[in-house]
């Protein structure tokens, strides 16, 4: 009897789905997209880990797996997991020195209105990100876009996270515990990359190029 491709289970409020390891990855991709397509009400709003098993993944095959469900609203693909030896080891090694590096997720696309990304790192986004879009990460924001969403770096409440883009025009940012919404009525914006940081207990925009 042929196995499942994919697999799909709910686990501690999120949707896990595991990937057959040794598929051809365009074949899988094929396979998930006629999945989602026939069950889409049962993704909306779920925070989704994709466990992939042993197969390593590139960046871009990565944003695959990721755009694969960037129709659907509310969701958010948190996690993208691979289990094998190496990340093993590296997760003990991490453990024994109490301090992990911080992992980043690049994205090469831009985030609509009611797309969310959230990551338990950096998040580097090669686009824009349009107002009704939400950013989350443990880490730093990085846009290389216009930014006109919603943004909170540094969740688990560190306020030296910093977010950074080409056109820093959001509707709302949050660093840590600091939170600062965009002024009433029409603002002027700068044409240069602007940094958000944690200053004096506030958060304050400049040029990044100072």
């Amino acid at each position: 009897m042929q196995k499942d491709r994919i697999l799909f289970k709910w686990e501690a409020g999120h949707l896990i789905i595991t990937l057959d390891e040794d598929l051809r990855f365009d074949y899988l991709v094929e396979d998930l997209k006629e999945k989602v397509t026939k069950a889409k009400n049962f993704f909306i709003n779920a925070k989704i880990k994709i466990e992939v098993g042993r197969r390593e993944l590139s960046f871009e095959e990565k944003e695959v797996l990721i755009d694969t469900f960037a129709s659907l609203p509310g969701l958010s693909v948190i996690e993208i997991i691979r289990d094998d030896m190496q990340s093993n080891l590296q997760d003990k090694a991490q453990n024994i020195e109490h301090e992990p590096e911080t992992s980043t997720l690049f994205l090469h696309r831009t985030l609509r209105s009611g797309q969310s990304v959230e990551y338990d790192g950096n998040i580097v986004i090669i686009g824009d990100v349009n107002p009704g879009a939400e950013v989350v990460a443990k880490g730093d924001i990085v846009v290389m876009g216009v930014f006109r969403g919603v943004a909170h770096a540094g969740v688990d409440g560190s306020n030296e996270a910093t977010i950074v883009a080409f056109r820093l025009q959001p509707t709302q940012l949050r660093i840590g515990n600091k939170i600062c919404r965009a002024p009433d009525g029409e603002v002027k914006h700068p044409n240069n990359p602007e940094i958000a940081s944690v200053k004096d207990d506030t958060i304050l925009i400049e040029d990044l190029r100072n």
